[in-house]
């Protein structure tokens, strides 16, 4: 965190006011419980330690994309996928807490198969978005992949960083130095 507070104040010559974390790859909710509190933790001593009274605002969104819900949409007689951008938050949702929300996503058209939607819970947020702008939030972020030119299944953040480790986990290398702020890895 503090390479990249660094990083950042390097080439905008101020630190970010939002810090925005998409986290990947973590179990149910008490193993987010228990990854939040340490990771969190963490973060803020980072940006403490960066510069003191640095506190920016966060918003931490745990992404779990191995869900067995699936929704359809019902059209005429019959059933169909939900379209894309389709945000399910009321009704099959409730992570209850304070300042936290949960909401399933349906980035991208699924034509041959169920769509698969992504399960989005929203741990902490002392931003001024909304539910609604975070969802939005987080639609728009599936359209910025740079492999792609439509929409993924999840934030562009959360494929770099899964990219990222497997280059580093197949190669059994660490890239340069004179790489890390290139997206080398695509």
């Amino acid at each position: 965190m503090k390479e990249a507070l660094g990083n950042y104040f390097k080439h905008n010559r101020k630190l970010p006011q939002t810090i925005v974390v998409y986290r990947d790859g973590v179990g149910g909710p008490s193993m987010q419980d228990k990854v939040l509190d340490y990771e969190l933790n963490d973060m803020v001593a980072a940006m403490t330690g960066f510069q003191k009274d640095y506190t920016p605002n966060i918003l931490y969104v745990f992404v779990d994309k191995r869900i067995n819900t699936r929704f359809c949409e019902k059209q005429g007689d019959g059933y169909a996928n939900p379209a894309p951008g389709t945000v399910i938050d009321s009704g099959v949702i409730g992570y209850p807490g304070k300042g936290c929300f949960d909401f399933y996503l349906v980035p991208h058209k699924a034509t041959v198969a169920t769509a698969l939607p992504v399960h989005y819970n929203v741990r902490k947020n002392t931003t001024k978005l909304s539910n609604e702008e975070v969802e939005q939030l987080t639609y728009h972020l599936c359209y910025n992949y740079y492999n792609f030119m439509g929409s993924i299944k999840v934030p562009a953040a959360v494929m770099y960083a899964h990219k990222i480790a497997n280059y580093a986990n197949d190669l059994q290398i660490i890239p340069s130095d004179k790489l890390k702020n290139n997206l080398h890895y695509l």
